[in-house]
């Protein structure tokens, strides 16, 4: 199908908006409802696998209409339809997210579980404690004019934010679907169900053929994790019983293991749908995952034999990674995490932008009316010249916004910048290899080091707002909402990309869904808790955790480490930047910036991502090597993005019988 006649059809709005309502609204209280020990983590409708990122919903209703489709009982589905309802549903899956951190509610819980919550927070973050306090056990009338200006303030920041990447997105949408062809691996699953629907190609029924074989396989897996997390009396078939990390599914390494004496290897990785993903990304990243992450493995290993990290022995593996003053990532010499999660992010992010810059120099000219790419605007999701007055226009609101919030301007331009450095890059490495990397938790007060190298005293409410910014909702995860609407626009334009779909009417969908997304889930949010309350929906962990007593002064003194890690981070940004330099000059050049960050950074290595990496990148060398790039179309991603359907499949079965459970437990 042309994009000509794309263009000629118009958007279902009526169930567009229909989904996006009930979706927004339900996704959260799905999760919430899940029994608790974990099992959301793996059966929420809206997220599932931590930095994995995979947003099963989309999957499984594209999986349904597909076979609706293929029956003939409903009439044949059009690709541009599938299109529509995927990038009405990526904006939505940040809410239904199995994390105790989530925005807004942990700063609700603030104002109870904090004594300096009042004093160190503005009042329209969240009502007075005694009123906020009403969410843990709910059972009275909502009581709404209290909660109102929450409500207004925090869909106010998630929108601004929403509109900047969304513009963002659209400026760059060229460059990253049309030139670089960034493969989003799993923006590709999706495109294998609409190829089903719509009988794309020759080989039709071969493809059906091993996408039901991975399906299968998938929903065997997905079923046998079910029956192991759910029924006690079940056998641990996969060990997930056992020193298993809830959102990863990577085993631990115990200290008394027989590895133990490895400092830098934490866990072993031992969920499939890790490299049922990575298969569909470049095997040139992936094997500078595996590489690099084994060179880190062996560096520390000399470091420890010349004393060094001789406390981390006496941990278990995750904790090598997240145990500050004992960790091998965030101690001398080398300050893994400083390294990568700073340096060599930073070094990404700037070269891009360097790299690119004759790009982007363009789409300002022809925003001017000027320039080589006035004839090709016309086939942009929206001119250049309103992408850049929407770009500056909510960057000007979320500066008052963040002063209205009580930061001075230039702790609101370095809370900017710090959003914008991880939205890119987690978009950059999700769209490329299917992983999310790197997160800001532990690194992120870096930003705000130059104004504040230590707390004031006394603490300030500006200080406190700044430090729980930049470390939650600006760099701790996409899901957290600043970030993630970055994610879900350039995804619906890959998929828009390889159906034919007009981006303009993507970028519509795309941007009512994500509008209203944070408004949805925070109604859904407040409704659930005062029927229910937090504590009896367990699915989620809400309710428990606050920022005000999390990220004190004492913490960020020890952070992004314990010691001078200027060093560290220069030497990460300098061979970043040689990297991608030398990467995009010479094509041989096997080194790459991005598979280097996942290969170092400490939020990929200590879940052993690489792992998974190096069976991906062995697999689909094997497969390219002996069948070449046509076996690998028909057959090896058919079954990988097959498997990943069948995982999402029963992940939306498990988590309708833990709704079920909730009102009739069994």
């Amino acid at each position: 199908m042309t994009l000509e006649k794309e263009r000629e059809e118009r958007i279902p709005w009526l169930p567009i908006t229909i989904i996006t309502l009930v979706v927004g609204f339900i996704q959260i209280m799905w999760t919430m409802m899940q029994p608790g020990g974990g099992i959301a983590a793996w059966y929420s409708m809206g997220m599932v696998g931590g930095m994995l990122y995979l947003m099963p919903l989309p999957y499984v209703i594209m999986l349904i209409i597909a076979a609706l489709s293929r029956s003939k009982l409903f009439g044949e589905v059009k690709a541009s339809t599938l299109t529509y309802l995927y990038a009405c549903l990526t904006p939505l899956a940040f809410s239904g997210v199995f994390d105790g951190v989530f925005v807004p509610v942990s700063y609700w819980a603030d104002r109870y579980l904090s004594s300096l919550s009042m004093e160190l927070e503005p009042w329209f973050f969240a009502p007075k404690p005694d009123i906020a306090e009403q969410i843990v056990t709910g059972g009275i009338p909502i009581p709404w004019g209290e909660w109102l200006p929450s409500i207004l303030w925090w869909w106010l920041i998630f929108s601004l934010w929403a509109l900047f990447f969304i513009a963002l997105g659209t400026i760059m949408r060229r460059h990253w679907v049309d030139v670089e062809k960034v493969p989003f691996p799993q923006t590709i699953v999706a495109h294998e169900i609409v190829k089903i629907a719509v009988k794309e190609g020759d080989g039709s029924a071969m493809n059906i053929k091993w996408l039901s074989a991975g399906i299968l396989v998938g929903l065997a897996f997905s079923f046998t994790l079910f029956m192991t997390l759910v029924f006690p009396w079940f056998p641990d078939i996969l060990g997930w019983r056992v020193n298993t990390c809830l959102c990863s599914g990577a085993t631990w390494i115990a200290t008394d293991s027989p590895f133990a004496s490895v400092v830098a290897l934490t866990s072993f990785q031992k969920n499939p749908l890790y490299p049922a993903i990575l298969y569909m990304a470049p095997v040139s990243i992936l094997f500078n995952i595996w590489f690099w992450s084994i060179t880190v493995i062996i560096l520390s290993q000399a470091a420890y034999v010349m004393g060094y990290y001789t406390a981390a022995t006496t941990i278990g593996g995750c904790g090598r990674g997240y145990c500050g003053e004992s960790g091998v990532f965030t101690n001398p010499p080398f300050l893994w995490a400083v390294f990568g999660d700073l340096g060599v992010a930073l070094g990404i992010f700037f070269t891009y932008w360097i790299l690119n810059r004759d790009y982007f120099r363009d789409t300002i000219r022809a925003a001017l009316g000027r320039g080589n790419l006035v004839e090709v605007e016309k086939d942009e999701a929206m001119p250049y010249r309103t992408a850049y007055v929407a770009l500056l226009a909510s960057f000007v609101l979320l500066l008052t916004a963040f002063m209205a919030a009580s930061l001075s301007i230039l702790p609101a331009l370095l809370l900017f910048l710090a959003t914008l450095f991880y939205g890119f890059l987690w978009t950059r490495t999700w769209g490329l290899t299917g992983y999310m990397s790197p997160t800001g938790f532990y690194t992120a007060v870096a930003f705000m080091k130059p104004i504040w190298p230590h707390a004031p005293e006394p603490r300030t409410m500006e200080w406190t707002v700044a430090m729980g910014f930049v470390v939650m909702p600006a760099s701790n995860v996409a899901y957290e909402g600043w970030g993630h609407p970055l994610l879900a626009m350039m995804a619906s334009y890959r998929l828009a990309s390889l159906t034919g779909t007009s981006p303009r009417k993507v970028l519509k969908v795309t941007a009512f869904s994500a509008v209203l997304a944070p408004l949805l889930a925070t109604l859904s949010l407040l409704i659930g808790a005062y029927t229910f309350g937090l504590t009896r929906l367990q699915g989620a962990g809400l309710g428990t955790w606050g920022p005000t007593d999390r990220f004190t002064p004492e913490f960020t003194e020890n952070w992004p480490a314990r010691t001078t890690w200027w060093p560290q981070m220069l030497a990460g940004f300098i061979v970043a930047f040689a990297l991608n330099y030398l990467h995009a000059r010479y094509i041989w050049f096997p080194f790459d910036a991005i598979g280097f960050l996942l290969g170092t950074d400490m939020w990929s290595v200590v879940p052993a991502v690489w792992q998974a990496a190096l069976i991906a990148w062995a697999l689909k060398t094997l497969t390219l090597r002996i069948g070449g790039s046509k076996t690998y179309e028909a057959q090896g991603r058919p079954i990988a993005a097959g498997f990943v359907i069948g995982f999402a499949l029963m992940g939306f079965i498990g988590g309708a019988i833990g709704i079920i459970r909730f009102f009739f437990p069994f």
